[in-house]
This record gives structure tokens, sequence and C-alpha cells, in this order.
């Protein structure tokens, strides 16, 4: 189904096609190469996604692809998770949600001088996905980057410093409008303090927080597209990936197959169920959660499910909220190792305790190597999508819920397929 638009008449599609540059010459059907990185959530993708991204031989849509997908209705299957078979997907929506993604490829580094109008477009089309509940008028964002641009004339701002000014002038016309909803701007500017739970930012999900800040880099020509390499990366990706083959069937898709630690993953999933972010769906017209460790924490908490929704979320949506997260890292894992060898036209399995660890530049080199793409500076890659401050270790703060919750038999099968039976590589 096309996202719900509580009951406003204007439709998220046709706003976006009113603010996109036009024409573009760069299509879908022009990807010549792709990597994919698959994972479970909360398994460092989004950081390897943003590194790779950044390489100079890179093309990117400078986040996940997951709203695109329900943009066109491409949603949950008929069982409510994120498993959807792609024959089950019509043929329009394949092609509308690649053309989404090439429409929204760019390249070039983070930080590219842009018009103030060129920039406009780019973040309207951000913060339409973003806001979709929001009436947001193409000329007072039009507006509004034109006064930015004119103050920090000369001040070397970054994308995000940029984007915060950007958001300052449009809060006062657009009250919803949620710095704090941002991946890195939480302490940007008003929003809810960091304690106690916070609900989704608002009504409906395009993008699932928290957000992207939108990257000044530039859209490439049709002869760059096909010299790049398409960088994706999306969560639901785990369980759909016979669908990524359709959305680009003339392309070489190389899978770089990410997995991290069961303990440090779950961990990082439990961060994220009790975070302001990281909300999904809204399921209570399917069930009422009742996940002990996070539906007592307020209303919206029994409604509102997180992260990616696997084929068996029904069955845990009574239990703990540590054996819903092994649940979620062991199912991702599950589906990647069943399909993905029918997907990939090359694979490479790697871990994130290598790419953080002692070695991980020679772990790096191999990466890059794989994907076809020149090495990029990792030093200037934030941290991204964090929920705390990276600490070797950190899960053992909760080893009494998270070493049941992985000894479960489908857990812990995943476990030993993965290779994670010594603990002495956690962390």
């Amino acid at each position: 189904m096309t996202v719900d638009l509580l009951g406003r008449d204007t439709d998220v599609r046709t706003r976006l096609s009113s603010i996109r540059e036009r024409p573009s010459s760069v299509r879908a059907d022009a990807v010549e190469r792709v990597v994919l990185v698959v994972a479970s959530s909360r398994g460092g993708s989004s950081y390897v996604h943003a590194v790779l991204s950044s390489s100079p031989s890179a093309a990117s849509i400078g986040g996940e692809h997951t709203g695109l997908y329900r943009l066109h209705g491409v949603e949950r299957g008929a069982d409510g998770s994120d498993r959807i078979e792609s024959d089950s997907v019509r043929d329009d929506q394949v092609e509308d949600v690649a053309a989404e993604i090439a429409d929204l490829l760019r390249v070039g580094p983070g930080g590219t001088a842009l018009h103030p109008e060129v920039y406009a477009r780019a973040a309207a089309v951000r913060l339409v996905l973003q806001w979709p509940w929001v009436p947001f008028a193409a000329d007072d964002v039009r507006d509004a980057s034109f006064r930015v641009h004119a103050a920090a004339a000369g001040a070397g701002l970054s994308d995000s410093d940029l984007f915060v000014r950007l958001l300052a002038e449009l809060e006062a016309t657009y009250p919803d409008l949620r710095r704090d909803a941002y991946d890195g701007l939480r302490d940007a500017g008003p929003g809810p303090a960091s304690d106690g739970p916070h609900p989704p930012p608002g009504p409906a999900i395009v993008e699932e927080p928290p957000f992207v800040v939108p990257l000044r880099r530039r859209r490439p020509s049709l002869a760059e597209l096909r010299r790049s390499v398409v960088v994706l990366k999306a969560s639901v990706d785990a369980y759909r990936l016979p669908l990524v083959r359709r959305l680009f069937p003339r392309a070489e898709i190389a899978v770089v197959h990410l997995t991290r630690n069961p303990a440090a993953s779950v961990n990082g999933l439990i961060d994220g169920w009790l975070d302001r972010g990281f909300f999904s769906y809204d399921v209570s017209a399917e069930t009422t959660l009742d996940i002990a460790g996070y539906s007592e924490r307020a209303a919206f908490a029994r409604a509102w499910w997180n992260f990616d929704v696997p084929p068996t979320w029904r069955s845990v949506a009574d239990r703990p909220l540590a054996e819903v997260c092994a649940n979620q890292w062991s199912q991702a894992h599950r589906w990647v190792l069943k399909e993905v060898d029918a997907v990939a036209d090359r694979l490479l399995r790697v871990r994130f305790e290598n790419l953080t660890g002692p070695g991980a530049d020679q772990e790096w080199d191999r990466v890059f190597r794989f994907a076809g793409l020149a090495r990029a500076d990792r030093s200037r890659i934030p941290v991204v999508m964090a929920t705390a401050s990276p600490r070797a270790g950190r899960w053992r703060g909760r080893e009494a819920l998270i070493r049941p919750a992985i000894a479960q038999a489908p857990v812990h099968e995943i476990v030993q397929e993965l290779g994670y039976t010594k603990e002495e590589g956690w962390v």
C-alpha cells in the first residue's frame, strides 16, 4: 500500500516530483556495479556503508533505501514481517524503487559547494521523506536555503552545521521538526532531553529515525554513474536479497556480508529499542506488544516495533527484550545465509571486529579491493547511528540478560554457523 498520509490530500510522491531536479539522465539500468552491505541491525553496517560511500569511486544515496521501498508500497509481507517474496512485488513497483534510488545517487566528498537552490531541492527531498505528515512548501525550503547560505558565506560549515541552520530557519513555520530526531544532531538545539522514553517523531514513518543529514554531494553524470560503484545498505535487505537482484538486473552485485558477535549485537539492539530512534512500525492493529524491559516504559512502547521485523516476530512479541533482540540478530543472518549464494555474483564475509581492532587497516584493504573501490580515509568518518560511545566489552553490563537469550537453540545455531563460539574475539 502507499504511505499513509493521515488523511491529507497531498501525496508524498507527488510532492517529491515537484521539487526534484529534472530532467535527469541518471537511470537505474545504467548502474553496472553494486556493492550491497548486508548485516543484522546494530551490526556495524551503517559505519561500513559510510566508509565505503566516502570512496571517490563510490555513488550512494547517503542512507538506507528502506524508505524508498515504503514509498512505493513495498513494506511488510503477509505475515507482517520484512520478509517479502520477490515475485509478489509488481514490476512497476520494482522499477519505481530503482528509479528512486538512482535519482538520489550522489558522488564526490561531503561538503561540496552547491548552489543554494540545488541544496534546497536535495534538502527538501529528505525533509519530505523524513516528515511525511508535514506540509512543506518548496518555496519555504528554498528561501531558507538562500538565507542560510548568505549568512554562512565563507564560514566553512560542515554538512551537519549547515543543515542545523536550515532546520532553525524552518522551525518557526514547521514546529513539528525535531533536531533530536537526526543522527548526530541530538545536542544541536531544541528537542527532548536524553533521559526517559521518547515517542516516535510522528505518526507516520517513511525514512526510519534517526534521520540522515543530507550531504552536499553532487549528482553524477551518466558516464560517471557507469564508472562508479553504487554502495547500498538497508537492514531489511537481509530478508529481501532476491528483490535487490530485480532492482539492478544488469549490474554485477557484490555482497559484503558483515557479521558481528551476538553479544555486542544484541546489546546494541537493546540500546536501540530503549533509544529515542529506530522505530519502524506501529503494530497495534495486529497485536499489543508485551515485551518486558520495553513495553512498560510508555503507551507507545506497546504499539511501536523497532528495527527490522523478522518472520518470527509474533512469537517473541511477549518475550523479554533480550530475546526479541537475539531473535532479530539470528533471523537476519539466517536469511542471508539461506539466500545470498543465489543472489550475489561475488561474496565477501567480514567480521566487524576485524574492521575495528588490531589489523583493521589490512582488513579494510581487503574490503576495498573486493568492492572495486578506491580507498577512503576512515579517520574522517564520524561515528554514525550510535546510541552510546563505542567501548570494548560494553555488552558485559547486560551479560545476565544476554547470555540466556543467545544460548537458545535457534540463536545458538547461527552463533555456531558464523563461527562465534569463542569469546576471545567478542568486543
